[in-house]
């Protein structure tokens, strides 16, 4: 059981740094694309550790369901396990919308210029990103 609660550390840890990241402190557009996929990959790598453990947690629930019918025929199962079967769906549900949101519904993200620059010499990497835009695009 120690070795799943630390697995569940070390996924949302991963999923809060990757926030971080997206959050900000980047301080030029070659800083930003360059946290932006990393924060991806590591909110990636979170919500899948995530998403591995609820299908093995469906596994436990069933297993323990079917080795107390065996043990005990005729007791009624622990309410508990039926709630926790009935949350499952929403779990996954999460899970799996935690995964396609980086890599398939928000894979239009990137900064676009706002007006005109300060400076016509600065090239797209040296201008700063406050006279950017983000656009989030749905597929």
């Amino acid at each position: 059981m120690a070795i799943m609660h630390n697995m569940l550390i070390a996924a949302n840890t991963l999923i809060i740094c990757g926030g971080s990241l997206l959050a900000g402190g980047a301080t030029n557009v070659k800083q930003f694309n360059a946290n932006l996929t990393t924060a991806k990959d590591m909110r990636l790598a979170g919500q899948s550790v995530f998403l591995a453990i609820n299908t093995f947690l469906v596994y436990c629930i069933f297993d323990s369901i079917r080795q107390f019918r065996r043990e005990h025929p005729g007791r009624p199962v622990h309410p508990t396990l039926y709630i926790l079967l009935a949350t499952w769906p929403l779990l996954i549900v999460r899970g799996l919308y935690g995964i396609l949101s980086f890599r398939v519904l928000f894979r239009g993200i990137g900064l676009y210029p706002v007006g005109k620059p300060k400076n016509l010499a600065l090239s797209l990497r040296q201008r700063p990103v406050s006279e950017y835009q983000i656009f989030i695009c749905k597929l």
